[in-house]
């Protein structure tokens, strides 16, 4: 396995499961296709950046819209290629089965997540395609506080400022990050919601200003502002979208995030598919609205 590069990712294909692919039909995409998922004359990036850290809702956002049928997160492949834990909808394993790649490498970090995404797109399920066309997003998160060690990271400011990127930075507030995050490492607790969370475990420890931590607030703001600062000067538009405002509603801001990338919230039928390979359970309805 290697590193990263599309080496030749094989076709991918739905998982087994009794429920069959529908067949196509030439009035496939006008029921499904780009009223219905996509909005109408909107640019659609290739590659969506939440920009974030641990702890800060970096992994419900990615998969808030990575379920759209015309995407797919790939978590931290930025770094590794596990799954995201605690999500049913995920098999066993990691996405180098599927994609061949192990993780990117941090010097070319634009090129290979350009180059994954573009044999994962072409590779995807007949009902995929003819849904989506030509339409196929794959978002990465980046945890700042981890991810890079200087807020002039050369390969990740090459990454959020590309043309072929759109970027939605999801900021917590420094203090309670770092103590969220101290204390996922001292519980081995790291739940993406509270219902998530074990409510057995605690870390024992009040949220308090320590050098520590006056150290972690200064560096990730410092990461924030040199990302923020380095799209604006590239000319390159972006979604702020607080922690404390998603985790308020998230069904306000998942309208919000894929407005900002150009699709539409799928019907009702189609906000729970998975008709990828490393889906769990196959589901995809029938063409009928």
């Amino acid at each position: 396995m290697r590193d990263v590069g599309y080496t030749g990712i094989p076709p991918l294909s739905p998982p087994s499961s009794p429920y069959p692919c529908p067949p196509p039909s030439a009035s496939w995409k006008y029921r499904l296709g780009n009223t219905a998922l996509k909005i109408p004359n909107a640019s659609v990036p290739d590659l969506v950046i939440i920009v974030s850290t641990q702890r800060g809702a970096s992994t419900e956002t990615a998969e808030t819209i990575g379920s759209h049928p015309c995407a797919a997160s790939f978590n931290e492949l930025l770094v590794h290629s596990q799954f995201p834990t605690g999500y049913a909808r995920y098999r066993k394993g990691s996405y180098a089965r599927y994609l061949n790649v192990s993780k990117l490498r941090h010097d070319s970090w634009l090129s290979d997540a350009l180059a994954v995404r573009e044999g994962f797109c072409k590779s995807r399920p007949k009902v995929l395609l003819d849904a989506c066309g030509d339409v196929c997003v794959v978002v990465l998160k980046m945890h700042l506080n981890n991810f890079i060690s200087s807020a002039t990271d050369t390969p990740w400011l090459a990454l959020v400022t590309s043309e072929h990127t759109r970027a939605i930075i999801v900021e917590r507030e420094g203090l309670q990050n770092y103590c969220s995050i101290l204390s996922a490492k001292t519980t081995h607790d790291w739940g993406h919601t509270p219902d998530a969370h074990n409510q057995t475990l605690s870390s024992g420890r009040p949220c308090e200003k320590t050098k520590a931590s006056e150290r972690f607030v200064k560096n990730v703001q410092q990461r924030f502002f040199s990302t923020r600062s380095s799209l604006q000067r590239a000319n390159r538009s972006w979604l702020e979208l607080p922690f404390a405002e998603y985790i308020a509603d998230p069904t306000a801001a998942a309208e919000r995030m894929l407005s900002f990338i150009g699709l539409q919230r799928p019907p009702p039928k189609w906000r729970s598919i998975c008709a990828l390979p490393w889906c769990a359970a196959y589901r995809w309805p029938n063409a009928e609205r």
